[in-house]
């Protein structure tokens, strides 16, 4: 049975290490020069290109059987136990990427290493224009993230748990989040007021993405339908934008459209389609009552039989008249910011299935982006 043949071609770490470190001879070091490299003449102004120097030749040279580079740049010739690590690097990849044969494979490991971020993306310039003329496939690994930026690479992410490797496909923020150690916050809430904000942070740390969530107060109700409006006609990627109303005010598909055509008007097929997109990015709480979200907690807390301090505290409130004043009438007695305080009154009733009815349609929601997104790491 034959079996297809295939070149294969590897270039590892120790590429990066200089000839001058692999030189033993303490004594003057003589390199015959020999005839021109032919793959890298043929090339040079690719050499140029990424190292940003004016190269004009490159030769091959020997001493003792060992073989050298020669290149002349700016008129003066030195050998590669000349060179930093870099330009012999560049050099031993290119030599190896023009001269392989059509399909052939190409290992090289750290891409990134001795290149700066502005070299390393004028040297993918060329491998990519490279392996699609002469159907190469160029596989290297890089921790350098700003590749991932680039569209014309194929990229996969490897990550090592305790006893298994996995290999996710494309870019996504569970693998960025390894590999940069910062959170790329994708997920953008719009929300009326602060204990609204507190409420989509309890949901999304339920189910640990919040660290990928970039949460909004925009304030007066009106507010969320002129930010809605706005995502839309910036042509954002709506998929990861959402709009949260408290759900006491404007809570009918046509009580909505109203607002939506008082705050972007007109009778054209574009203002009818760019209202109809906001519409579909606006959501809101479950509330029968029409009662703020700081309300409805309050009126929960209430059902509840825990003896903890702040549920003594809400039976023992009597009625306010604003909304906002529960919140800081409680932080008040407790001496707590009101931060904490929302945090902790959320904490009482979530789970219950009041709760889990008022808050569900944002939580699917914030469910379906989390597998979207790939924003969980296998275990």
């Amino acid at each position: 049975m034959n079996r297809p043949f295939r070149d294969v071609f590897y270039v590892g770490i120790n590429s990066c290490v200089p000839d001058v470190e692999n030189e033993k001879s303490k004594s003057k070091i003589q390199i015959q020069k020999g005839n021109e490299n032919t793959t890298l003449q043929a090339i040079i102004e690719k050499v140029s290109y990424v190292l940003g120097g004016n190269y004009q030749n490159c030769f091959n040279g020997n001493r003792k059987k060992k073989k050298y580079r020669i290149v002349k740049r700016n008129d003066i010739e030195y050998p590669s136990i000349a060179m930093g690590a870099g330009e012999q690097r560049l050099l031993t990849i290119l030599d190896i990427v023009f001269s392989a044969p059509d399909y052939s494979l190409i290992l090289i490991d750290e891409l990134d290493l001795t290149l700066h971020t502005q070299a390393l993306n004028r040297l993918l310039d060329i491998l990519v224009e490279r392996a699609k003329r002469k159907h190469l496939q160029i596989i290297f690994t890089t921790h350098r993230e700003n590749v991932t930026q680039r569209t014309d690479i194929n990229i996969r992410h490897i990550y090592q748990t305790g006893n298994k490797t996995f290999c996710f496909e494309g870019v996504n923020n569970a693998c960025m989040d390894l590999i940069t150690g910062t959170s790329m916050k994708d997920i953008k809430i719009f929300v009326e007021d602060q204990f609204s904000k507190c409420i989509i942070n309890a949901i999304a740390m339920e189910l640990k993405i919040q660290r990928y969530c970039n949460i909004q107060t925009f304030g007066d109700i009106c507010n969320g339908f002129t930010i809605a409006s706005a995502k839309v006609v910036e042509d954002k990627d709506l998929d990861i934008i959402l709009v949260v109303l408290d759900g006491d005010n404007y809570t009918t598909a046509e009580e909505k459209k109203k607002q939506l055509e008082n705050r972007f008007s007109g009778n054209t097929e574009y203002e009818s389609n760019i209202r109809e997109k906001a519409l579909k990015i606006i959501s809101q709480y479950d509330s029968p009552e029409k009662i703020s979200p700081e309300h409805f907690v309050i009126e929960l807390i209430k059902k509840q039989t825990s003896e903890d301090e702040i549920t003594d505290i809400v039976k023992n409130l009597g009625t306010l008249l604003n909304d906002h004043d529960y919140t800081d009438d409680i932080a008040q007695k407790l001496g707590f910011d009101k931060t904490i305080t929302r945090h902790k009154m959320i904490e009482i009733v979530k789970g219950t299935s009041e709760w889990n009815n008022y808050t569900k349609s944002i939580k699917e929601w914030l469910e379906q982006r989390k597998k979207a997104l790939v924003l969980d790491v296998p275990k």
